[in-house]
């Protein structure tokens, strides 16, 4: 199973992501990446969101943890909460597949193809509903 930590990082209402195309469409990530051999999860986004975005992160409370399935290849996604602290995000083509970042309102967030899948999770903890840590088998969607 591999481990993808992610960091949500939200200013003025909005919530940062990276934009990628696929044949199927357009998907937007939160920020992060698998873990490499021996790495802790941590070390790891700060390590992602430095070589991808070009920025230094805190990394803050464990919001969910969700489980993903693509044809027999799993993946426990880990999203915390997060603040830039130096910088200001930019894409490092040399460094991801990414087309873009971008600012995305939270409000909307339910109607956001996201990866991982938790925008319902997402539109929930923002509106106070208090949603459970461990989310289970997300609904993802394969582009």
């Amino acid at each position: 199973m591999k481990i993808r930590p992610s960091l949500l990082v939200v200013q003025n209402n909005s919530f940062l992501v990276m934009q990628y195309t696929y044949e199927g469409g357009v998907r937007w990530n939160l920020p992060g990446g698998n873990l490499e051999f021996g790495e802790a999860v941590v070390p790891a986004l700060q390590r992602e969101w430095q070589e991808e975005l070009g920025v230094v992160v805190e990394v803050g409370e464990l919001l969910v943890v969700g489980e993903t399935d693509r044809n027999g290849q799993r993946s426990l996604h880990m999203v915390f909460q997060g603040t830039i602290t130096q910088g200001t995000p930019t894409i490092q083509p040399e460094e991801t597949s990414a087309d873009a970042v971008a600012w995305l309102p939270c409000e909307d967030v339910a109607k956001i193809p996201l990866y991982p899948a938790i925008q319902l999770w997402l539109a929930d903890y923002w509106e106070g509903r208090n949603p459970p840590t461990y989310a289970g088998e997300l609904p993802q969607v394969w582009l």
